[in-house]
This record gives C-alpha cells, structure tokens and sequence, in this order.
C-alpha cells in the first residue's frame, strides 16, 4: 500500500521512467511486446517504492541515482512473480540500463513544465491515489 510521501518520488519517477517509454512506444517492437516492457516499468516502481519503506534512508538520496544502483546487474528480485516474469523484468531493466547510457542526443527529448507534462503526472497522482484508497490532492 502506497502512502502520500511516497508521491514525491513516484512522480521523480515518472519524469525518469517517461523518456524511456516514448522511446519504447515509437519503436517497431509489437504492441505485446511495448505493454510488457511497460508492465516491468510499472513493477520496478513498485519495487522503488518497496524499498523506499524498507530502508528509509534511501529517502534522501537522488532517485535517479536510487534507480540506476537498483538496475545496474538486471533488476531487483521481484516481490510476486515466477522466473519467466523475473527473465522479462530483468529484460527490461538491461533495456532501461541500455537507454541511459546512450549519449543524451541519441534519445528522445522529453517535454519538461509543459501542459503535457502536468497532464501526465496529474493522470498518475489520481491512479496512485485511487490505488491506495485515498482522495487526489
């Protein structure tokens, strides 16, 4: 279960997490293929998130760096899940780990303060909240 201080940084990832995923979704990959690597992005914040409450300190430091330590041999192991859904998450990290260490002009720019932006993160804040039972603030 999420709790509120756990918005902060789920919105730092979403703003990591959002060049990676339109990368994704303007590639020639099939629409299965996107939605799974979508599904593992959904679950390493969750796992982001999962660690946040096991080891507190993380808290106070940057959460791109958090997230780089967590991918740098694959993924975590994942909370659920069997060895094909941890084969696919790892998949997914190697990919993420792959997009970040190409020099910044070989991504995509990601749009920063824009009405885009404000869009997507709103939409995120009212999953998250109605996921955790509590009212959108």
């Amino acid at each position: 279960m999420g709790l509120e201080k756990d918005l902060p940084p789920g919105e730092q990832l979403l703003a990591l997490f959002r060049p990676f995923l339109e990368r994704l979704a303007a590639s020639h990959l099939s629409p299965k293929t996107i939605q799974k690597h979508v599904d593992n992005i959904w679950a390493l914040g969750g796992e982001f998130i999962r660690d946040l409450h096991n080891d507190p300190s993380l808290r106070k430091k940057p959460v791109d760096l958090v997230l780089r330590r967590m991918i740098e041999y694959g993924g975590p192991l994942l909370y659920h899940g069997g060895e094909d859904q941890q084969r696919s998450f790892d998949s997914t990290c190697r990919k993420r780990r792959r997009f970040l260490s190409e020099p910044a002009r070989q991504r995509s720019p990601s749009p920063t303060n824009s009405p885009d932006e404000a869009n997507f993160l709103s939409t995120f804040r009212s999953i998250f909240c109605a996921s955790v039972g509590r009212p959108v603030i």
